[in-house]
């Protein structure tokens, strides 16, 4: 069997697809390859796990007539490897060598306005309009707040520590594009805190409301595993869902700068205004800020306390002169 090669014309269709815009918008008369193009574009991230595009037509007769787009997705799909058509789904997926899903390209018809709300909470990485000029502006709006892809991570706002459960409330902070007007995300409530915890011992942080971080998302639903701290089939097959998010830490935010008064090439424990720190240096740690100490001092070596030593000092004598160092 002779190999196919998939490429776009020279010309319009090679720029459409060379396009880097968040929204390109492919015109000209009947027979230009408008189709071909849009139905070629998302075969670049065929290999991309989770990803997912929709064509819409404006109504079913369109997608599915003789030769229309969904015969020129079959002629364009068929005999890619690991490509497969699910009728009944109206639907193109494709799978690695173990057959496994890894994507999809679907079809699917809006003939009405109100028939937007039928994606209300799809995620869709990609979605290109065959006809756009068919569709009204309000449907290509909405559809464009439904255009997210995989939720990966997000920089959020605190808005509650738990110390207790080391679990945070954040908001985020990126407003996400809704009915063709950026509105703000809901908080996500009662988030893990990563903490370094392990071998009998744990390093905490503590948080404050107004904190700004950074939270990441799940590859599955980590109810589960989370409970029971052991491997586990996940309860449901969210994927990367604020409800499976960690907050991994706060970052620096706004004007702060880190004061000069903490000591350069160390690993400091300070805080943000500088007054108090522990620091470790390369010759040694270096303390600021008094020290409150619950338990006894074992010790090797010398202590100085304003220049006097702890090992060698000496005291005047009743009879003149002056005591011996300690023993």
């Amino acid at each position: 069997m002779s190999k196919i090669i998939l490429q776009p014309q020279p010309g319009p269709q090679e720029a459409f697809l060379a396009c880097s815009a968040d929204v390109c918008i492919y015109g000209g008369a009947a027979g230009g390859g408008k189709t071909y193009g849009l139905l070629m574009t998302p075969l670049r991230y065929k290999n991309v796990k989770r990803f997912g595009a929709v064509m819409f037509r404006r109504n079913f007769n369109q997608i599915f007539s003789e030769g229309g787009m969904w015969d020129e997705a079959s002629n364009m799909y068929y005999g890619i490897r690991g490509a497969v058509r699910v009728n009944s789904r109206s639907k193109w997926m494709f799978c690695d060598e173990n057959d496994r899903k890894v994507s999809q390209i679907s079809f699917a018809h809006i003939d009405r306005d109100d028939g937007v709300h039928a994606w209300q909470g799809s995620q869709i990485a990609m979605i290109g309009f065959d006809e756009l000029c068919h569709f009204s502006e309000y449907v290509f709006f909405y559809m464009l707040s439904r255009n997210r892809s995989v939720c990966v991570g997000a920089v959020v706002k605190v808005l509650k520590f738990d110390a207790k459960k080391m679990t945070v409330n954040v908001q985020p902070l990126s407003k996400h594009l809704e009915n063709g007007s950026y509105e703000s995300q809901p908080p996500i409530l009662q988030i893990p805190v990563a903490v370094t915890r392990s071998g009998g011992f744990i390093f905490r942080p503590w948080y404050k409301p107004g904190d700004v971080g950074v939270v990441l998302y799940l590859d599955h639903d980590m109810d589960a595993t989370v409970t029971g701290g052991k491997e586990a089939t996940p309860l449901t097959e969210r994927n990367h869902a604020p409800t499976d998010a960690v907050f991994v830490g706060a970052l620096v935010a706004g004007e702060y700068q880190v004061p000069d008064s903490i000591p350069n090439e160390s690993i400091a424990l300070a805080k943000d205004d500088g007054s108090i720190y522990i620091a470790l240096k390369k010759d040694g740690i270096e303390i600021k800020g008094d020290i409150t100490l619950k338990g006894n001092i074992t010790q090797d070596g010398d202590t100085v306390a304003s220049g006097v030593s702890l090992v060698h000092h000496t005291h005047p004598g009743d009879s003149g002169g002056t005591t011996g160092s300690p023993s």
